[in-house]
């Protein structure tokens, strides 16, 4: 059941336009206690930590499938 939930929500913010905020990403990690490079290991080499670094600055914007991932790693809602 938690798995169907969790496709849902998946499912959810693909159908929309996801909404990126650059603090919300930086103050998640900070609150995770993680590095820059941590975070990178941890999304499994999908972006690179200087990515990371340009998402949070607001320099780049994610796409929605790295927000995603990104919530899920960072255990927030995307």
């Amino acid at each position: 059941m938690i798995r169907f939930v969790n496709l849902l929500g998946i499912f959810h913010v693909l159908l929309k336009k996801v909404m990126f905020n650059p603090q919300n990403l930086k103050s998640a990690r900070l609150l995770a206690g993680i590095s820059l490079r941590e975070l990178q290991n941890r999304l499994g080499g999908l972006v690179s930590h200087n990515a990371i670094s340009k998402y949070e600055q607001g320099l780049m914007v994610p796409d929605n499938a790295t927000i995603i991932k990104l919530s899920q790693v960072l255990g927030v809602q995307p």
